[in-house]
């Protein structure tokens, strides 16, 4: 019985040994490994990818200012042209998706005495405003030459862009990845490296709009009718940009 005994504790305890060694030893490797990551060299590349197109849509701010002594009629007045030139808009071919309404106000209306000094009330200026996209550059003059015909006197800047920018915006990233990449492997290679993996990416875009301030037109408040025939609008072309920073392993 007591070789037996003796015997069975030999076993355990070296049960217990091994299990504690290759415990030991997974750990061991398990580190070695992290330690293998941590240390790698890590080189930062910048790269950047820009593609050009002509703009194909445009939104236009349209305002209707109404001026009279009675605050109801100043609204009553511009109410109704405000509801004429939607429907001309409509008749048009303007969706109703491409139109929306970005202001609707009415506020006393003041004057400088430069007798007394003083703002002296005389009225109430009721406002509304509307922005217009359309889907065709030829189609910006008669927008405009239709809305100051409908009692727009205010037409802020004309901003010309993309329909589908997300596809330009896909190939912009492509060259700004593809550029890193190149950057890395001209960099690397000149020391007989190579790119072993990828740390971290940041990607970065611009938006493809932009504002034509020689567009706008102003027409004095008050006044209705068009102001001549409207200029062409000559879009020339807007740049997508895309920007990426990448660290690599190698």
């Amino acid at each position: 019985m007591k070789k037996i005994s003796v015997m069975t504790i030999a076993i355990f305890v070296g049960s217990i040994l091994i299990g504690s060694l290759a415990a030991f030893g997974v750990a061991g490797a398990k580190d070695s490994k992290q330690t293998d990551v941590s240390t790698r060299n890590v080189l930062s590349v910048s790269g950047a990818g820009v593609v050009k197109a002509k703009p194909d849509m445009f939104t236009v701010t349209l305002t209707i200012n109404t001026i009279d002594k009675s605050a109801r009629e100043a609204q009553q007045q511009n109410d109704t042209k405000a509801n004429a030139l939607i429907e001309a808009l409509r008749k048009f071919g303007i969706k109703d998706e491409d139109m929306e309404t970005t202001n609707y106000s009415l506020n006393p209306h003041y004057r400088w005495d430069k007798d007394t000094g003083e703002s002296i009330l005389d009225g109430y200026q009721a406002s509304y405003s509307l922005n217009v996209t359309a889907n065709d550059l030829k189609q910006t003059g008669e927008v405009i030459d239709l809305a100051t015909n409908k009692g727009v006197n205010q037409i802020g800047s004309i901003v010309m862009g993309i329909k589908n920018r997300q596809r330009l915006a896909d190939e912009a990233l492509r060259l700004a990845m593809k550029d890193a990449k190149n950057k890395a492997e001209i960099a690397l290679g000149e020391v007989n490296l190579k790119i072993l993996s990828v740390n971290s990416i940041s990607i970065g875009y611009n938006e493809p709009m932009v504002a034509n301030e020689k567009a706008t037109r102003d027409a004095a408040p008050g006044a209705s009718g068009g102001g001549g025939v409207a200029p062409e609008m000559i879009a020339g072309q807007l740049s997508i940009y895309a920007s990426v920073y990448i660290e690599f392993n190698y």
